[in-house]
């Protein structure tokens, strides 16, 4: 037991040693080490005087303790898929790969710009025509008239003043029907003498429905034809009067009067106008009883002023 003791002594104090020993050996061949870096110690020199003061020894540099290196960043790295061969111009579908696709050839060193157009057949609405709107019904013109006028024309032979009294109604945009009284007034030039030498005088008066119906209107203005289917009576009366101041009809006949004309009427007013006409007066009549032979029928012309109601829409 005290071998190994002392053994175990001997080995510590021997390895002490060594390690003295390296460290001296150390400090001598590196002069920057701890015995180096020590401030040496203060000696007077041999006079005995204080010895120069020592310059002053540097600060050792910091030493910067080396920075460990940064992990590593991973990087990703996308590796580009292979260029397909310039010959390979094949368009598939990517959603059917497995289908044959259609193959390209353009031209060598040129750009292909595939342009897709999409054409979107529009189907027109059905037409439907707007329905016709029911027109609304004119009211038929109903006007009116009455007046009076005055004729000019030959019976047997002499020029005779006739006058005329009138009306009716206006129908429609061109018809009118009425009544007309037409009666000698004024037989002009020398009387009729009998055998005696007595004086007599021509008297005629007839009248019936006359019938209009316009042929052209502008405005106020328009023109068209008539005309009057009428009995009537005519006499040969004695100039002079009697006490009673009567002329007693000495002959007379019975006739038919028939006047076809045409007119001329100028709207002055929404309810008076003037107007023209013109005709031939046709008569059928029985023998005169005395044998005579008047001539009745003739052509005329007359003037004519109406009140009335005669604005129509086309007015």
């Amino acid at each position: 037991m005290r071998g190994t003791t002392r053994l175990v002594f001997a080995s510590t104090l021997l390895a002490t040693g060594m390690a003295a020993s390296a460290a001296q050996a150390r400090g001598l061949e590196d002069p920057l080490g701890p015995a180096a870096a020590a401030t040496p110690p203060v000696t007077a020199n041999p006079d005995g005087s204080a010895p120069p003061a020592a310059a002053p020894t540097p600060a050792p540099a910091a030493v910067v303790a080396p920075t460990p290196p940064a992990d590593p960043v991973p990087v990703m790295v996308i590796e580009p898929s292979p260029a397909a061969p310039a010959d390979d111009l094949t368009m598939r579908d990517p959603f059917r790969p497995e289908d044959g696709g259609t193959a390209l050839s353009p031209a060598r060193g040129t750009t292909t710009t595939t342009t897709v157009v999409v054409t979107e057949r529009v189907r027109p609405m059905p037409y439907n025509p707007p329905q016709p709107q029911p027109e609304a019904r004119e009211r038929v013109f109903i006007g009116g008239y009455g007046g009076f006028g005055g004729r000019l024309g030959p019976t047997s032979g002499r020029l005779s003043v006739f006058s005329n009294f009138r009306g009716g109604l206006l129908i429609g945009k061109r018809l009118s029907i009425g009544g007309s009284l037409v009666q000698l007034t004024k037989r002009l030039g020398a009387p009729i003498r009998g055998t005696s030498g007595r004086e007599y005088q021509l008297g005629l008066a007839y009248g019936g429905v006359q019938v209009g119906l316009v042929a052209l209107r502008r405005g106020r203005f328009e023109i068209g034809v008539d005309s009057l289917f009428g009995v009537g009576v005519a006499c040969i009366y004695d100039r002079h009067r009697d006490a009673h101041g009567r002329s007693a009809c000495l002959d007379s006949v019975k006739l038919f009067v028939a006047e076809p004309g045409a007119f001329i009427h100028f709207n002055l007013t929404d309810w008076m106008r003037v107007g023209f006409n013109g005709g031939y007066r046709f008569v059928g009549r029985q023998a005169w009883a005395s044998g005579a032979n008047f001539r009745l029928a003739s052509p005329y012309f007359g003037a004519n002023l109406d009140f009335g109601w005669f604005r129509r829409r086309d007015t």
